[in-house]
């Protein structure tokens, strides 16, 4: 099946790919709570998008040893695949896809920096 893009000649904008980016990280949520994979949230950060289509998607777990297990078990592979998997059936252009960058982290992690003081210069 041809997507719309393709049957139309045209690009979607900026903001039809930031909809679509959105959308991927409903469905990666929903999908996530049906396999009983513990993801906490997935932050997509896009401040360049509209200058160079790269973008990166934070993948929160509870602790830092669930997140070790995910990543040796490929419960981290699977979902970086199922968000990408989402984006290219909301037809989102491959070039915006080739620049996806996935970062894993932890609650314990965020917790832990938001123990830490802030250092006062001068």
């Amino acid at each position: 099946m041809m997507s719309e893009e393709k049957k139309s000649g045209t690009t979607p904008k900026v903001t039809e790919v930031l909809a679509m980016i959105e959308e991927a990280r409903n469905i990666l949520s929903e999908w996530a709570a049906t396999q009983q994979i513990n993801l906490l949230r997935v932050e997509p950060l896009t401040p360049a998008i509209h200058l160079n289509k790269a973008f990166s998607v934070w993948l929160f777990f509870d602790t830092d040893k669930r997140l070790k297990e995910y990543e040796a078990n490929g419960i981290f592979q699977q979902l970086k695949d199922r968000y990408l998997d989402s984006l290219r059936m909301l037809n989102c252009p491959e070039d915006y896809l080739q620049g996806v960058i996935f970062f894993p982290d932890t609650q314990e992690n965020v917790n832990r920096f938001d123990k830490i003081e802030p250092i006062q210069i001068g």
